[in-house]
């Protein structure tokens, strides 16, 4: 009795999640459908490269840290980030969004 009751309770809640996953996907998808705009909301897909072309790769830096900053695709685009030490060039990190904040060996922020 006591399991049947405990089986019934673990169905009834995971069907009341999974409904609530279904109409939240349900829900994005009619506020989404209809926006000309991507990951920025200011700007149509479509106007991404020509930005990208404008702005370029900003910098900040101050003390043992730089930021990076880029008009990024992140719908269609990953960037790999690479440092060079000792004239060699490495691999620090992949990244999707336009954003990176990088600190050299024994660098704080």
């Amino acid at each position: 009795m006591f399991l049947d009751a405990l089986m019934l309770l673990v169905a009834v809640v995971g069907g009341a999640l999974l409904l609530r996953w279904l109409l939240t996907a349900l829900v994005t998808l009619y506020v989404e459908a209809p926006l000309s705009t991507g990951f920025y909301t200011s700007l149509p897909s479509t106007a991404v490269r020509e930005r990208q072309a404008q702005v370029g790769l900003q910098t900040a830096q101050g003390p043992g840290w730089a930021h990076l900053g880029w008009i990024a695709d992140p719908d269609t685009e990953t960037y790999r980030v690479e440092q060079a030490l000792d004239g060699m060039w490495r691999a620090v990190e992949r990244t999707r969004f336009g954003s990176f904040l990088i600190t050299p060996p024994g660098g704080s922020y």
